[in-house]
């Protein structure tokens, strides 16, 4: 006999040839040949293990079906049951981290698994979190997964760096990658989050990480420039080619808008570019107030003839 074996009703370590191995129920550990270190509690708990070091499986069929394991924890009949390897998975509850159509090839590494039934189909996959009852329970492949609530992500098969938050939330398809739905309310792919909308992907949305529903109600609003370039104050160089107010007259009654800004139906099609427009209403200030200037000077100058005019008139008089 090598080192600690407890059995209860019969049961445990029929072929011990490592030590360090606490087990308690029919058929425990029954097949360990080189694994130390485990404990094993319930019936056909560990139960085809042949070697890895470490593990502690609770529960009925806990890593029943587990051919090669090490640094595992399984708490709950069913738990961590399906064939293959383990490295340093948590499975928590009733049939959690099953892994029902597991092949002896494939192996789990790193995941955490709290919920009956949740992660119960992953077959190959690491780093992924679920908690709650059935948890992202159908990804058959996936890394890097977070998922919380219960019944979440039950249309998703395969798939990388999700987050899904929430009862009942899920991802857009059974393939996704990168997705983030925080209560069927904030949805977000590959960095871009929209709040009340999963429309972040429209044709014309390059460039934007922020789309929202409705409205948005704030007291304050920083827009930042890259250069200033992007700024109108070009409109006072000498050069700057500015419109007589004869041609901005012939434009309007032609286009009915304004130079440059767009038409009304540009607007129900494409929205406005807020950075633009207020650059672009600037501009048009700055035109404005170049005419006010012209005209003025014209004012002032024709004052002077008329100043001259009259006392001229007076002096003839």
């Amino acid at each position: 006999m090598y080192g600690t074996k407890i059995y209860f009703l019969a049961g445990g370590v029929d072929y011990p040839t490592r030590g360090n191995n606490t087990v308690f129920g029919f058929g425990a550990l029954a097949l360990n040949i080189n694994g130390e270190g485990n404990t094993a509690f319930g019936t056909n708990s560990m139960s085809q293990l042949i070697s890895g070091n470490e593990n502690t499986s609770i529960g009925v069929n806990s890593m029943g079906k587990a051919n090669n394991a090490g640094g595992n924890v399984s708490f709950g009949n069913n738990s961590m049951e399906g064939l293959g390897g383990y490295n340093e998975n948590v499975a928590i509850g009733f049939m959690s981290f099953r892994r029902e159509f597991g092949q002896s090839s494939e192996s789990v590494s790193y995941n955490t698994v709290i919920g009956s039934r949740a992660l119960a189909y992953l077959r190959t996959g690491q780093n992924n979190i679920a908690i709650g009852y059935s948890s992202i329970k159908p990804i058959v492949s996936g890394d890097n997964n977070v998922s919380i609530g219960a019944n979440t992500g039950l249309n998703l098969i395969t798939g990388n760096g999700n987050i899904l938050i929430g009862n009942n939330t899920s991802t857009s398809s059974s393939n996704s990658n990168n997705e983030l739905n925080i209560g069927n309310w904030i949805y977000g792919k590959g960095g871009t989050i929209g709040i009340g909308t999963s429309n972040v992907n429209c044709s014309n949305c390059t460039g934007y990480k922020l789309f929202v529903k409705e409205g948005i109600k704030t007291e304050k609003i920083k827009v930042e420039f890259a250069d200033m370039n992007g700024w109108a104050d070009y409109v006072f160089e000498k050069d700057y080619p500015l419109m007589s107010i004869k041609e901005v007259k012939n434009f309007i009654e032609k286009n009915k808008h304004l130079p440059e800004v767009p038409t009304a139906e540009d607007v129900m099609k494409n929205g406005l570019e807020l950075k633009e427009f207020n650059t672009l209403l600037l501009k048009k200030i700055e035109e404005l107030t170049l005419h006010i200037i012209y005209l003025h000077e014209k004012l002032e100058e024709q004052n002077d003839k008329m100043d001259k005019l009259e006392k001229l008139e007076q002096k003839n008089k």
